[in-house]
């Protein structure tokens, strides 16, 4: 059986945060968890990784979000529709995996709505994934780290992630970091060089790479690299959703996202 947490009616009033419903299943057993979001960016790169920590570490699905601010669209999986913003999850890790670009209206209050849930659910950090635009990507791809606090700069020092001084990230990553930092939360974000106009598994792999090192996760990012013509196909319909929702909301000159 599923829950709603706050007051979010659809029918109540017209300010967008009370107009956004985070229901989460009943029975989840959370232990201070991680919680890594993938909101579709530069590259796809967020969205790729996280599908791929929900199937690899075999994550079940805990929860989803529902907004009639959304597009108007279904998503289909073996002819069974799924919500487009979805959470997966055990015990002491949850990926919010979305299948759809966040319309910018709706970015501040969902960051909101995601982060009051993270508090009342007492999650240890908050781990935002995203892409640098990188026009011509010579060799492997990088990934750097972000943090909120001393307490998450450290801790990407301390697992050798190389720390970015300066830039500016863009869209759900930035919101929910910014939010954190105002909250006092340990929020860490984690960027990875990527194409702007093309889905990149590569750039994902990074992520990966990174997520390992800080999580201690030990997964081969072999099978990402070797299904990378078919993840660069399936995702290439999201990745023009994406970029069209980035020019409306006026944010394609931005280098992180």
């Amino acid at each position: 059986m599923l829950k709603k947490y706050w007051s979010v009616s659809l029918l109540e009033g017209h300010d967008l945060a009370r107009e956004i419903l985070l229901v989460e299943k009943e029975g989840i057993s959370l232990n201070n968890p991680v919680l890594i979001e993938g909101f579709p960016g530069v590259g796809l790169v967020a969205s790729i990784a996280t599908g791929f920590l929900v199937e690899e570490l075999k994550l079940e699905e805990i929860g989803y979000v529902f907004s009639k601010y959304l597009p108007p669209a279904a998503i289909l999986h073996s002819g069974k529709v799924s919500m487009p913003i979805r959470f997966y999850g055990r015990d002491d890790l949850v990926v919010v995996l979305s299948e759809m670009p966040i319309p910018p209206p709706m970015m501040a209050p969902l960051a909101k709505e995601i982060l009051d849930w993270c508090e009342q659910r007492e999650f240890e950090m908050i781990i935002a994934l995203a892409g640098i635009s990188v026009p011509f990507q010579k060799g492997e791809p990088m990934a750097f780290g972000v943090g909120t606090n001393e307490e998450s700069i450290e801790r990407l020092r301390k697992v050798g992630v190389k720390v970015l001084e300066e830039g500016v990230i863009t869209g759900m990553s930035g919101l929910l970091l910014t939010e954190c930092h105002i909250r006092g939360l340990t929020g860490i974000g984690l960027l990875a060089q990527a194409r702007m106009g093309y889905p990149d598994p590569r750039g994902a792999a990074e992520l990966i790479k990174t997520l390992n090192v800080l999580l201690d996760l030990d997964l081969s990012v072999d099978p990402l690299i070797e299904q990378a013509k078919q993840i660069e196909e399936k995702m290439a319909r999201l990745m023009e959703e994406t970029h069209r929702t980035m020019e409306e909301g006026k944010q394609s000159y931005m280098m992180y996202g």
